[in-house]
């Protein structure tokens, strides 16, 4: 008799630790795509930055008159990149909501039924 309450409680355990080591590889598969997402967000922003402070640089050091072609693209770099900002700023807040989101459904506080 004390041999089968002992092997019930085995069965147990080996279940609950299964289900905890399920649980536990979902959500770190999902704090690893949210950390993806940031650092993507993050390399994007900082290359449109380096890359609009070259070319401005580039713009400057070639020292470019009004008669140049390239005289109105050197005057627009930086106008460009401000609306640019605006633009990334607009991505970035909705690409947020969307890991908010994800994230709250996907640690089960809605749209799964039990």
């Amino acid at each position: 008799m004390l041999g089968h309450v002992v092997d019930r409680c085995r069965l147990i355990m080996e279940a609950a630790k299964a289900e905890a080591r399920r649980f536990m590889q979902d959500h770190c598969a999902q704090v690893d795509s949210v950390s993806t997402i940031g650092m993507v967000l993050f390399t994007i922003v900082i290359i449109g930055a380096i890359s609009v402070y070259v070319a401005d640089q580039v713009y400057d050091i070639a020292s470019i008159d009004q008669s140049s072609e390239f005289y109105t693209a050197s005057q627009k770099v930086v106008s460009v990149m401000n609306t640019g900002w605006a633009m990334m700023l607009i991505v970035v807040i909705a690409l947020m909501a969307g890991i908010i989101i994800y994230s709250i459904r996907g640690l089960g506080g809605g749209g799964e039924s039990v």
